[in-house]
């Protein structure tokens, strides 16, 4: 069993007001994954952050809505570069993080940060 190298402390700005980090995680070349939830009652959001190892934004997906409660579980790495999480009562959903320096056609054919359901 691997441990997960520790996270270093958010910066401020790093994640928009209401948000609170649920799990982070230290990628090889030092950019950090942010897994928060907007905490309000029936209107739960996942934003999913990506940014370099200073705390600088480069990549950010959001997944809920309305009325819609969504509580995340089983945050876990699946790969170097890849993290599975699901909401309660429904199918895994796949993060992967693109490597860093592609080009900008690269980026628009592949994002740096793709979430699909597995």
């Amino acid at each position: 069993m691997t441990t997960e190298p520790p996270v270093p402390i958010l910066p401020d700005g790093m994640l928009p007001p209401g948000f609170g980090a649920k799990a982070a995680f230290v990628l090889a070349d030092g950019r950090v994954l942010v897994f928060a939830t907007l905490d309000c009652p029936f209107e739960e959001e996942l934003l999913i952050t990506l940014a370099d190892a200073k705390g600088r934004l480069i990549a950010r997906r959001t997944l809920g809505g309305a009325y819609t409660p969504g509580i995340l579980t089983e945050v876990e790495r699946q790969g170097p570069d890849s993290f599975a999480f699901r909401f309660p009562g429904q199918q895994h959903w796949l993060v992967s993080v693109a490597p860093a320096g592609r080009c900008w056609l690269a980026r628009w054919w592949r994002p740096t940060l793709q979430v699909v359901r597995r």
